[in-house]
């Protein structure tokens, strides 16, 4: 349990400072992935998202019906696309494009804020 709380409180304070700082700046965000066409900035975010998922998921892959699972599927998601970055890359470059000009970002980003306000909820809590 008590690296359950420790991770809690890192996604939960990661989702917020990413999810704000995007939705604060969601003008800026479509130079971003402009700029982010760089093979190289690809290729260095697939390999920290993948080890960050992978350390995750071997230290913390709890399937339960509470909280924690929470922790487990930010866990997921950081694997899985850290592995689509590094095999797929022109592809997730042009869906997150799609998804920023249909403004359903905004939409996801806001789900992703509010579990993460939950996490910090959560891991201060106790």
């Amino acid at each position: 349990m008590e690296l359950s709380l420790f991770l809690a409180k890192i996604w939960g304070l990661y989702a917020i400072v990413i999810c704000l700082s995007l939705l604060v700046r969601k003008n800026s965000l479509v130079n971003i992935l402009k700029d982010f066409n760089n093979e190289v900035l690809v290729m260095l975010s697939g390999v920290i998202a993948f080890g960050i998922g992978l350390a995750q998921v071997l230290s913390h892959n709890l399937w339960v019906a509470d909280w924690r699972v929470l922790i487990t599927l930010f866990g997921w998601a950081a694997l899985l696309k850290g592995l689509m970055l590094l095999y797929f890359p022109k592809k997730i470059l042009a869906v997150s494009k799609g998804i920023t000009k249909t403004g359903l970002l905004q939409v996801i980003l806001t789900i992703y804020l509010l579990a993460g306000i939950y996490l910090v909820y959560v891991g201060f809590r106790s």
